[in-house]
């Protein structure tokens, strides 16, 4: 399972090495430019998903926390809102 997702249609088509890439969200990990991160713990209540993460971010190793939440071809991250790349 794996999706991609943008702030807008035009992200969609952007490249991996340019900085405002497009999200890609597997079941264990998500990858968007320089910042790579595998999930440590997923808890789901509902359409929301709690994620404890091990980041790589431009080269330093982060541990980090945030919910996702999806609606059909939208989903939020933090309070990011994102579209579904088709």
């Amino acid at each position: 399972m794996s999706a991609t997702w943008a702030a807008n249609p035009a992200q969609c088509r952007v490249g991996q090495e340019e900085e405002n890439a497009p999200l890609i969200l597997k079941a264990n990990r998500y990858d968007q430019h320089e910042t790579h991160c595998t999930f440590s713990s997923v808890m789901k209540r509902g359409a929301t998903w709690r994620v404890k993460a091990l980041c790589m971010v431009e080269g330093n190793k982060q541990s980090a926390s945030f919910k996702l939440e999806v609606s059909g071809d939208t989903l939020t991250m933090d309070g990011r809102t994102l579209q579904r790349c088709r």
